[in-house]
């Protein structure tokens, strides 16, 4: 592999220069004599000097005549020029401003990758910051080559949906992106994609052991935008909150074709919580699971650390809000009735038909019942917690990811919002049955969500919603 590496800061280029010896000892490097460029038309000069090979990767500074962020813009296009005398080669841009870069014409085109400079430099260690570079490189490298990487997918709605929302090239390049180098890749959804962005796990293995990263993909860019900076907004209230947080990567990146963006939201290898707790029976093993995340919520609830919240400012219905649950009604009482018909329906339930017309008038009252609450005790919690954002890399640790719904709810929430998810996920779990058909007699018993009195946590229809409660 040859390299041609265009800087005008003498400790950055060699910086690149000294990674890119260790990582490819055999590779040629140009300039040779480590000059760095101020302008354009010197670097187009030397680069009519390089002998034209198949292997060519160059590495450009886009800030060559300034290292000011408006004179990004006209180094992408100058590295168009660029591209134009050498289409043979691989170009990947070296910058401070990826975000600005991504957004000016040709981006896309040109460069098959980037090296963000402030993230090399938040490495600490020059292991890490060479295995960056490489990583960069590989997944550009490969993109140019057109090569198609390797990789199961795991056949499943929430895949389906995203690769209807994006295309399955997405996941090609995603996989050169962040799994440059793994064997035996795999990658699946997390998420239904309802709110307007997919989660995504792609896993595999490396020298060092089993890898799992975590990336969110999303059409509209203002979906993800401000997630990366949620945890910093709320860096002061995080509590023991903050211990379990995965860490975040800042640089959101685009898609191929301009299908949308993504951003690597963890490094963490290990099961979802719903897939730790649905590899085993009820019992002393899944509490233990379970008492390490009650623990933690109830840490959070430190009173020196409560606020007050107004139930209208937490929980508004947005005319999104109000469309989808329309339709949801509309659902409700057409599978209601067809339960009905094969009388399945509960004699204790109101026919389908009022249940439908009751739930109609709650959303249609919804914002004056929530002006008539009193204020709630509130902490920054999740706001998301269901068994698929809880990831469980070892016995006695949990990490929370998606973390796009981060900030104040009221006490108590993210505990209810867990038993909640629990409830639909693993409902009759251990007879493979689905309540609506099989046990909706047994299920509307069932207490929810009901703190008043002790339950029976062990004959409970769900053991693991009912130990939340509890």
């Amino acid at each position: 592999m040859k390299f041609f590496l265009i800087d005008n800061r003498d400790v950055h280029l060699a910086r690149l220069r000294s990674l890119l010896q260790d990582a490819y000892p055999d590779s040629d490097i140009w300039p040779q004599d480590n000059e760095t460029y101020c302008d354009w038309a010197t670097v187009r000069a030397e680069m009519e000097n390089i002998p034209h090979c198949d292997d060519l990767v160059v590495i450009a500074d886009l800030g060559v005549e300034s290292e000011e962020m408006p004179s990004v813009g006209s180094g992408v296009e100058q590295v168009n020029g660029l591209k134009s005398l050498r289409p043979e080669a691989t170009f990947i841009a070296h910058t401070q401003w990826q975000d600005y870069a991504e957004q000016q014409p040709h981006y896309a085109e040109i460069f098959k990758g980037c090296i963000d400079k402030q993230r090399l430099m938040g490495y600490s260690s020059i292991s890490e910051q060479q295995k960056y570079v490489e990583m960069i490189i590989c997944a550009a490298v490969g993109t140019e080559a057109g090569e198609s990487p390797v990789f199961a997918r795991d056949d499943t709605m929430n895949l389906r949906m995203a690769e209807a929302a994006f295309s399955s090239s997405v996941f090609d390049h995603l996989v050169h992106e962040v799994a440059p180098g793994w064997s035996d890749v795999r990658i699946s959804a997390l998420s239904s994609g309802h709110s307007g962005a997919f989660l995504l796990a792609i896993a595999g293995a490396l020298s060092e052991g089993q890898q799992r990263i975590i990336v969110k993909c999303a059409r509209d860019r203002c979906v993800i935008d401000s997630e990366t900076l949620l945890v910093y907004q709320h860096l002061s209230e995080l509590g023991p909150l903050g211990e379990v947080l995965a860490p975040t990567e800042h640089q959101i990146h685009q898609l191929p074709g301009g299908q949308g963006y993504y951003y690597r939201q963890a490094s963490i290898a290990g099961e979802s919580l719903f897939e730790y707790l649905g590899g085993m029976p009820w019992g002393q093993k899944a509490k233990e699971a379970l008492q390490e995340i009650v623990s933690l919520e109830l840490r959070c609830y430190d009173a020196d650390r409560l606020g007050q919240l107004r139930p209208s400012d937490r929980f508004p219905l947005s005319p999104v809000d109000e469309g989808r649950a329309n339709q949801s009604i509309e659902f409700l009482c057409e599978m209601g009735t067809c339960i009905q018909a094969h009388s399945g329906w509960p004699s204790a339930l109101p026919a389908p038909e009022k249940m439908s017309r009751q739930v109609s008038d709650l959303v249609n009252t919804w914002s004056r019942q929530m002006e008539g609450q009193d204020q709630l005790p509130c902490v920054v919690q999740h706001g998301d917690l269901n068994p698929g954002n809880v990831l469980v890399p070892s016995v006695g640790k949990v990490v929370l990811i998606d973390l796009n719904r981060l900030g104040q709810w009221p006490v108590g929430y993210d505990i209810a919002r867990l038993a909640t998810m629990l409830r639909l996920r693993f409902t009759d779990k251990a007879d493979h049955c689905d309540w609506v058909i099989n046990g909706l007699e047994n299920w509307i018993g069932e207490p929810f969500c009901c703190t008043e009195e002790r339950k029976n946590t062990d004959s409970s229809l769900c053991p693991w919603a009912t130990f939340c409660d509890e």
